[in-house]
């Protein structure tokens, strides 16, 4: 599962835009790209970092009719809404992230949180005589939400406005 957003312009906007000449809406690519690109750098820069992997899995790309970001790290969600007691999703949110809601049972490998977990907190330097506790804490709380991705979306959002704006005001 990813975690993944389109920017591809303002429902109101898209309707107008297919009336105007190709330079003009070459203009607004532009800025939409310029604003997917931010999105996925300020992602990356608030990113929570253990060994990197959610950085690298942050990408934008060109898809048909505008520009995607997506966070291809299948914990992406957990990691941007926490788990299990901690959740905490922005209402409107709720909706999309629905579709991750685990079902409580455990997937992949027999073990694989444990092992995990015990990694982790090798790599942090924890004792090993802890691990078992934090491994308990984790299971039954779960941990806590780091956002990373969708906070960037009101920063985003006005920035592609106001470039959006300039161009559209600027003589053609």
């Amino acid at each position: 599962m990813s975690v993944k957003i389109t920017l591809s312009g303002f429902k109101e906007l898209e309707a107008k835009l297919r009336t105007m000449p190709k330079e003009l809406m070459e203009e607004v690519d532009v800025e939409v790209q310029d604003s997917a690109q931010l999105w996925e750098d300020r992602a990356k820069n608030d990113a929570p970092t253990d060994q990197g992997l959610l950085k690298g899995e942050i990408k934008t790309r060109k898809i048909p009719g505008g520009w995607e970001v997506v966070s291809m790290a299948e914990y992406s969600p957990y990691l941007e809404w926490g788990t299990r007691r901690r959740v905490r999703v922005p209402a409107d949110l709720q909706a999309f992230a629905a579709q991750f809601r685990g079902t409580g049972e455990p997937t992949g490998e027999p073990g694989n949180a444990k092992e995990m977990i015990y990694a982790w907190c090798k790599r942090q330097g924890i004792p090993e005589e802890r691990w078992s506790f934090i491994f308990m804490l984790i299971m039954v709380n779960g941990i806590r939400p780091q956002p990373f991705f969708f906070v960037q979306r009101p920063v985003i959002e006005k920035e592609l406005a106001s470039a959006l704006e300039k161009v559209l005001n600027t003589p053609h």
